[in-house]
């Protein structure tokens, strides 16, 4: 055997990059704090075991998922001769004794630029985390002693001089500082500088770097917390992101009292017109004595280049009385924590792609959604409420969300798009919200205009708040019923044709004086389909036109009976109740309609009653004469006065 074995990756996006190997026992798998971490879906967390002895290498697999195969063969412990193909899940590479032009005896140059790969993702465990600053600190050398040889390069990737901050852990893992492009800090293993970890807005500082929370290394993290003291929050220094996946973990235990941790990390912007914070978070997790670990993969969506990782932990129990220690042995938890790392993952992962429109997802299961249009942030945030998973599935308008449980959802949209308030449907026709407001049955949110609008559909309606937020954007809160999905709607051919449809009936309708008709097709219009911005305005401004003009004619027929009243005249009547008929004729079918209608009734009563007034006058007045003419002795006058009384009382004319 020689002193220099190495694994060399044979596919994946690490092909051809060679890792060397220590030990006594090198361990691999997806999670940090494995000798050699293979970030790939089909690695178990803790895949394989590999032991270097005289002899060679033996291969053991742990029980992971996939298998480990040895030159094709599924194997549970094998010893493997010098250029064995070795599979952990997908990934192949090939064992080699040192017979090989070693990896740091190529040029110089060539290893700068290897080193300054992004998409490197280098051997990541909690040892090589502890060494990574001291290492990227000292890389111009590094690259300078490369040059020099392969002796020094050697040396180097061994970690048997101090200066480079790697070498071999006493548990035999082996450490590699890592490539300039991962997004690595000492720090962030609590081994050097722990210091730039602190609490947020000039808070106590509960956290603090302890031997005795160390879980690998030389020191971890310890908390002691306090019952009722709330949620302590400890942050990592904020490094510089780009778009793609990324992967936040860290391992923690309680060794004392009980408590609840969560991993969170957050995302902002150093540009003036970027997108406001992100952060997302796992649930809540009660540690146990044991060690346990915790992943976060998360999205970088457009617009995001720092991220920093934030540790967050509560004690549970009785919070100490008022004046008194109090709060019994529950009041106090301590908590420790190792092994955190950020790290990149390659390329973003979408869930969907809806034509130039892609959901990016977070979290193993889905916790966390982004939708983007291209390089367009469009909703940065789509996630429920307490933070649980959802499922993700196609639907012909765009993507279907479903939960069990509490349907409870958060959605944070962009700057973009959303300047002109949010515009719910549901009950009642629909309505725009410039500014905060609460709203229930909704079955249908409309965000932004134009290529960049987003319908929000709500299975079952949906109690919604909306609150605008400093600089764009609005927060809203979906509570929807336990049964029902949130679909996210982004094709809108369907409704877009039903609108230019309403806007050319009610464009015809009002050209041929169907006044009515233009009004129900333009409140349609707005009611069922305002998914066009600029068809919507019009809408908007022909309603109120139509509806402005049908005021000044109601106007205008009040009058008109008001006047017929006052001067008693029957002809008066009779104008307002036709004008009031042909005015509900122009607006049938609509609000202004009814109200014309309901004039005629009590316009032709008072005209009704206008003639009968006048007819009983008109009776008096001839028995007042005929009663003039029998005084003056005129007989046969008072008797054909007598004759025409008796025609009129009798219904006659």
């Amino acid at each position: 055997m020689s002193d220099r074995p190495t694994l060399r990756f044979l596919s994946g996006d690490r092909a051809e990059e060679v890792v060397p190997l220590s030990g006594p026992t090198f361990t691999v798998g997806r999670r940090p704090g494995n000798s050699l971490q293979i970030a790939d879906p089909s690695v178990s967390g803790r895949h394989a075991e590999l032991t270097l002895d005289d002899l060679g290498l033996v291969v053991q697999d742990l029980g992971s998922t996939n298998g480990t195969r040895v030159d094709g063969e599924r194997v549970v412990e094998e010893r493997v001769q010098p250029g064995a193909i070795l599979r952990f899940g997908n990934i192949e590479l090939r064992f080699e004794d040192g017979s090989e032009p070693p990896l740091a005896a190529a040029p110089a140059g060539a290893m700068a630029l290897e080193l300054e790969e992004p998409e490197a993702a280098g051997s990541i465990d909690a040892d090589k985390l502890a060494a990574s600053r001291r290492g990227s600190r000292a890389l111009p050398l590094v690259i300078l002693v490369l040059g020099l040889g392969a002796a020094a390069a050697w040396w180097f990737l061994r970690g048997e001089g101090s200066a480079s901050g790697g070498g071999a852990a006493a548990d035999g893992r082996t450490q590699v500082t890592p490539p300039s492009g991962e997004l690595l800090l000492a720090s962030y293993s609590f081994e050097a500088d722990a210091g730039e970890w602190g609490p947020l807005d000039d808070a106590p500082r509960v956290f603090d770097t302890a031997r005795s929370a160390r879980r690998s290394g030389a020191v971890g993290l310890a908390a002691e917390l306090a019952a009722g003291t709330g949620v302590q929050v400890h942050a990592s220094p904020l490094v510089r992101v780009g778009e793609g996946r990324l992967q936040a973990s860290v391992a923690w235990r309680a060794s004392e009292g009980s408590a609840r941790v969560r991993l969170a990390t957050e995302l902002l912007s150093t540009r003036e017109d970027g997108p406001r914070p992100l952060i997302l978070r796992t649930q809540w997790r009660s540690p146990s004595e044991d060690w346990s670990e915790e992943l976060l993969p998360l999205e970088v969506p457009p617009g995001y280049d720092r991220a920093r990782v934030l540790l967050e932990a509560e004690a549970l129990g009785a919070a100490p009385a008022e004046g008194g220690e109090g709060g019994g042995a529950e009041s106090v938890a301590v908590v420790h924590v190792d092994d955190a790392s950020l790290v990149p993952m390659g390329r973003s992962a979408s869930v969907l792609e809806l034509g130039t429109r892609t959901l990016l997802a977070s979290g193993a299961p889905t916790a966390h959604l982004t939708l983007v249009d291209v390089q367009r942030l469009l909703l940065p945030s789509i996630r429920r409420t307490d933070e649980g998973p959802f499922e993700v599935s196609s639907d012909p308008r765009g993507a279907r969300l479903k939960a069990s449980g509490a349907g409870r959802w958060s959605v944070r949209t962009a700057s973009t798009g959303a300047e002109s308030g949010v515009r719910t449907l549901g009950e009642g026709g629909s309505s725009s919200h410039p500014a905060t407001f609460e709203r229930s049955a909704v079955h249908t949110l409309l965000i932004g205009s134009g290529r960049e609008l987003v319908a929000l559909r709500c299975e079952g309606g949906a109690a919604v708040a909306g609150r605008p937020l400093a600089g764009g954007g609005w927060d809203l809160e979906l509570d929807l019923p336990v049964s029902g999905a949130l679909v996210v709607q982004v094709t809108f051919q369907q409704e877009l044709s039903e609108a230019l449809q309403l806007a050319s009936a009610a464009r015809k309708a009002t050209r041929e004086g169907r006044v009515g008709e233009a009004l129900q097709a333009w409140q349609s219009l707005l009611d069922s389909a305002p998914y066009d911005q600029e068809v919507t305005a019009e809408a908007e401004a022909g309603l109120a036109a139509l509806a402005q003009e049908a005021r000044v004619e109601l106007g205008a027929l009040e009058e008109t009976i008001a006047r017929a009243r006052f001067f008693r005249l029957t002809d008066g009547y009779r104008d307002a109740i036709a004008s009031a008929d042909a005015l509900a004729q122009r607006y049938g079918g609509t609000e202004i309609a009814e109200q014309a209608r309901s004039l005629i009734a009590p316009t032709e009563a008072e005209l009704d009653a206008l003639e009968l007034g006048r007819e009983e006058d008109e009776l008096a007045r001839l028995e007042a004469i005929r009663l003039a003419l029998l005084g003056q002795g005129q007989v046969l006058l008072a008797d054909a006065v007598q004759e025409l009384l008796n025609q009129k009382q009798g219904g006659g004319r």
